[in-house]
């Protein structure tokens, strides 16, 4: 189950660039030569490899959050001007700062929601962007069998991955949502 992602990567540029190759190729391959793809991908023992490809813009906070706290950058907007017969917008895919942007999920114990705690306070801690808490007292936390059972996501960003852990451990050391 995916827990999270950090933009940017900490991928070598030539891991990077071979990943980028990799993933042209697949879209190429299904047919997808027009508009915005994305895939999940991984690096192994074996070198990249795919795990989803879709010809859409990323979903789980990368394109709405991570990538332009991260970069400046705004893929939604080139994908919108896309689709409405628009020329892409240079500034778009103009990277205008280098910071670490990084969203993860909070795993509470599964059961009856009878409060939550330190939510407010969380959401202001220095380089919080956004805290979706999708439950609230009286819901049910199912057990988490897959991606769509988290509850809980934490945008933060900084200017290092240490930083951004260090505010991401504040938050979930501070968010308490307390079950039965």
């Amino acid at each position: 189950m995916e827990t999270g992602h950090t933009n940017p990567t900490s991928l070598s540029l030539d891991q990077q660039e071979q990943l980028y190759q990799l993933t042209e190729r697949a879209a190429r391959s299904i047919g997808i030569d027009w508009g915005p793809y994305k895939s999940d991908t991984i690096w192994t023992d074996r070198g990249p490899l795919i795990l989803e490809m879709a010809a859409r813009v990323s979903g789980g906070w990368h394109s709405q959050r991570t990538t332009p706290l991260a970069t400046g950058m705004n893929p939604i907007r080139a994908a919108l001007r896309l689709c409405m017969g628009m020329p892409v917008d240079p500034e778009d895919f103009t990277q205008k700062w280098d910071r670490v942007a990084e969203c993860r999920s909070i795993f509470f114990r599964p059961g009856k929601v009878v409060a939550i705690r330190g939510l407010d306070a969380a959401h202001n801690i220095p380089g919080v962007d956004m805290i979706h808490l999708s439950v609230g007292v009286g819901d049910t936390i199912k057990p988490y069998e897959n991606c769509a059972d988290r509850v809980c996501y934490v945008v933060a960003h900084g200017a290092s991955r240490a930083e951004v852990n260090g505010i991401q451990q504040e938050v979930a050391d501070m968010l308490k949502v307390e079950t039965e």
